[in-house]
């Protein structure tokens, strides 16, 4: 995994954290912590998305003129 893979738990939690800091730095700790959750969860659902996704691809073939 990579650190594309978890694009969403760090924006996740960026936007938490953002956010929970409108209440003090309790509530940007508590807001990182949803928000990288949340982040993990739309990782994961891209991930089988794109495993799907490859599995159900078919190999087109390459002919040379």
């Amino acid at each position: 995994m990579d650190r594309r893979d978890n694009c969403g738990t760090i924006t996740g939690a960026s936007i938490g954290a953002s956010v929970g800091a409108i209440g003090g730095p309790v509530g940007a700790s508590v807001g990182a912590s949803i928000g990288a959750k949340i982040g993990i969860l739309v990782d994961e659902t891209i991930e089988e998305h794109t495993q799907r996704s490859w599995e159900n691809a078919t190999e087109i073939p390459v002919t040379e003129s």
